[in-house]
């Protein structure tokens, strides 16, 4: 979420998030170091979520990966159209999409932990009890409940987790560390126009992706910050030359030479040798009480105090 408070009619608001005005940005980051593979900026175009879910993967299709998604995006249509381009889809989804309408559900009251399920053909609907129900969909994943290794502080009981859970909060940490990196070192401004944050933010995300996969690759024996690397990048484009003076230097142009300008003047008696003879109009201005100030003062009689 780009920060913004402004008026355009893109500007979203989602009541959940530390910054709750702005400008949407969805992105695809890769799932283990949170690289940004794409990244497309909501603008109120009315584009259905298959579309923008596509447009993302542009490219992306036909190759088997798995994809990773929250409740914002994930719906059984959407998981049976990235299927028959050989993506398989996991993520959480919402009770109010099409998951209720295709797969009756039985009424069931679910204590904490246990889980349910149904399946039509690949795709899986699993719901399971943690605090509060949690409603899954995955074609990767089977039924199968792990040992997350960790024990109820209240029970002392070992919490029990299904598969597809444990991989969804395995993996959707990526778009978290990213979103962490760019909000908390971002190279935004305050400014009065939105437009220039709009391009300042897709220029921060090449800044982190070079950070995690050039920086930190050639400089494995120093620990360096993702905040001093963005200081060293200041000192790196202070250091080259101006483009004019090396196009010049490696073309052999010749410079060209340039007479400054003399500043624009409007001398007082450009109308006429004799003040005198400049045609006198009244101005209309402010009056306060019996006296009229004018709003504007003409040249030509004011260079020669009258």
């Amino acid at each position: 979420m780009i920060p913004w408070h402004g008026c355009p009619k893109f500007r979203t608001y989602n009541p959940g998030k530390i910054t709750k005005y702005g400008v949407l940005v969805r992105m695809l980051c890769e799932a283990v170091s949170g690289y940004v593979c794409n990244l497309e900026i909501y603008s109120a175009e009315g584009k259905k979520l298959e579309e923008t879910v596509l447009s993302l993967l542009d490219g992306k299709l036909g190759q088997s990966h798995h994809i990773y998604q929250d409740n914002s995006y994930n719906s059984l249509i959407l998981a049976q159209t990235l299927l028959d381009g050989n993506v398989r889809v996991c993520g959480t989804v919402r009770a109010n999409r099409d998951i209720l309408c295709d797969i009756e559900w039985e009424d069931q009251c679910l204590n904490k932990g246990q889980s349910a399920l149904r399946r039509k053909g690949d795709e899986m609907v699993q719901m399971w009890k943690d605090k509060r129900l949690v409603r899954m969909i995955s074609i990767i994943h089977d039924t199968t409940i792990m040992n997350t290794r960790r024990r109820d502080m209240k029970t002392n009981v070992e919490v029990k987790k299904p598969n597809a859970v444990v991989q969804y909060s395995k993996f959707m940490k990526a778009i978290d560390r990213a979103d962490h990196y760019l909000t908390y070192y971002s190279v935004l401004r305050e400014t009065v126009k939105w437009s220039k944050k709009l391009v300042l933010y897709p220029l921060n995300c090449p800044l982190f992706n070079a950070f995690f996969f050039v920086y930190r690759t050639l400089n494995t024996n120093k620990k360096v910050k993702y905040k001093n690397f963005l200081h060293e990048v200041r000192s790196w484009i202070s250091e080259i030359p101006n483009r004019s003076e090396s196009r010049s230097d490696d073309l052999h142009f010749p410079e060209k030479s340039t007479t400054p300008r003399e500043p624009k003047q409007d001398p007082p008696g450009r109308l006429s040798g004799d003040y005198r003879i400049h045609k006198l109009e009244e101005t209309v201005g402010s009056e306060v009480g019996k006296k009229k100030y004018p709003t504007k003062q003409c040249k030509v009689r004011a260079a020669h105090k009258r």
